[in-house]
């Protein structure tokens, strides 16, 4: 328990942390819970990603042909789990395009300024692909802090699913051996 002083301390401190106070800076903050939906508790699935996630429940369902209470519970998490898997996939590829993005317009307004000055000294030199220049551009502008958080929520996702595969192949290895004791 904290004492008397320390909660006042707190309650004072708190009227100084008003939030942002710009709208960018409220605005990102109003999506800081939903900025990947990784974990959300809410019902966040678009109509297409509720279509991807049922194909990949019955090809997995199919595939990993479970029985029983248990393993049908394992494959659904499996693919609930895969599906989350492949959303971080896709916000780690956004993340890339948009710093190409960025870096491409970056680049352009680069060129837009040497354009205007004269080039008749260069001679017939070529110039770099942009493409090289884009992409060392777009590595040099990664959030670190994003990257971070892709990493964070990759890992464990990662190592649950394959517990859940290891627990699938052990709950089917079992009903296997109890069916062939059954049928010897």
């Amino acid at each position: 328990m904290i004492s008397a002083a320390r909660l006042e301390a707190n309650r004072e401190n708190a009227k100084h942390s008003t939030g942002p106070k710009s709208e960018r800076g409220k605005s990102r903050s109003s999506r800081n819970a939903r900025k990947h939906d990784i974990f959300s508790q809410e019902k966040l699935l678009s109509s297409r990603d509720q279509k991807r996630l049922q194909r990949l429940r019955k090809r997995l369902f199919k595939e990993l042909r479970p029985s029983g209470v248990l393993e049908r519970l394992c494959v659904s998490e499996f693919a609930l789990t895969t599906f989350r898997r492949a959303r971080i996939a896709r916000w780690e590829s956004a993340l890339i395009t948009e710093n190409v993005r960025q870096a491409q317009e970056e680049l352009e307004k680069e060129d837009d300024i040497f354009d205007d000055e004269d080039d008749d000294d260069i001679g017939d030199e070529k110039k770099p692909p942009k493409l090289s220049k884009v992409a060392i551009a777009a590595v040099s502008m990664v959030d670190e802090h994003e990257l971070a958080l892709i990493t964070r929520y990759e890992r464990p996702l990662e190592k649950k699913a394959e517990r859940l595969l290891a627990q699938l192949k052990r709950l089917q290895a079992k009903r296997k051996s109890v069916n062939t004791i059954a049928v010897g």
